[in-house]
Parts: structure tokens; C-alpha cells; sequence
């Protein structure tokens, strides 16, 4: 038994998996994904960067964002979700594109271009949600 709860029951998603119609739900999803330019017509590379003082990876990860080319889109930086872990500071960074070996190579060049600080970690996934 699975409960649902929603603020808009009568919406064509919710409506969809209450009757289990994968075909609707997939229909509308994949319809929406593609107005909003969202995966899989899109490429997602999310950047996390920690550092021993949020100063520190702020400034790095902010130094990355102002590298990325007009052709990408990013959203952030911005505090990750658990801003504080194991005593390092982190921000968050999303980018977007819709050519993925373009998005690869950019961030290839940025990281080698703009070297981090010994007291700053660096993560990079590509297409996460895959």
C-alpha cells in the first residue's frame, strides 16, 4: 500500500500514478522535461567544492562560475545542503547544456586553468541524475 499525499490531487501527474497509467505519467513528464530544456535533453555537471573555511570555498567556487562560458547555464553557487560536514565548509554549483562534449571539455579547461587550494576539495558529477 502506498499513501499519496498532494496539495493539487486533480493534477495530471498525481491523477496518473493513482490509476497507474505509466504511459500518461511518462507522457506528460517527458513533455514537461522538454519545454523546461531538463534531462534527457539536457546535460547536467554538478560541482561541489568543501574547504576548511567557507572563505575558502566560496572564492573557489565562485572563481569556477565566472570561468564558465555564456554558452553553459549555471545556477549557484550556493550552500549545499549539509553546509557543514566533517568540519569543511561547502558550495554547490549546477550547470547546464545541451551538448555534453562541450560541457566536458569546458570544465576540463577551467580545472586545469584555475588550480584549487591545498585546504579545498573538489567533486564533479556529470549527468547525476543518470
Amino acid at each position: 500500500m502506498v499513501v499519496l499525499q498532494s496539495y493539487v490531487p486533480e493534477h495530471p501527474l498525481v491523477q496518473a500514478v493513482q490509476s497507474q497509467d505509466y504511459l500518461l505519467f511518462y507522457q506528460t513528464e517527458i513533455e514537461r522535461r522538454s519545454k523546461r530544456l531538463e534531462p534527457p535533453f539536457m546535460h547536467l555537471a554538478h560541482i561541489l567544492v568543501a574547504g576548511d573555511s567557507p572563505q575558502s570555498a566560496f572564492s573557489y567556487i565562485q572563481e569556477i562560475k565566472q570561468a564558465i562560458p555564456a554558452e553553459i547555464q549555471a545556477r549557484g553557487p550556493v550552500a549545499a545542503p549539509l553546509y557543514k560536514l566533517g568540519g569543511k565548509y561547502r558550495y554547490q554549483l549546477v550547470l547546464k547544456s545541451v551538448y555534453r562534449q562541450f560541457l566536458v571539455e569546458s570544465l576540463r579547461e577551467i580545472l586545469l586553468t584555475h588550480p584549487r587550494a591545498d585546504d579545498t576539495f573538489l567533486s564533479l558529477t556529470l549527468d547525476p541524475l543518470k
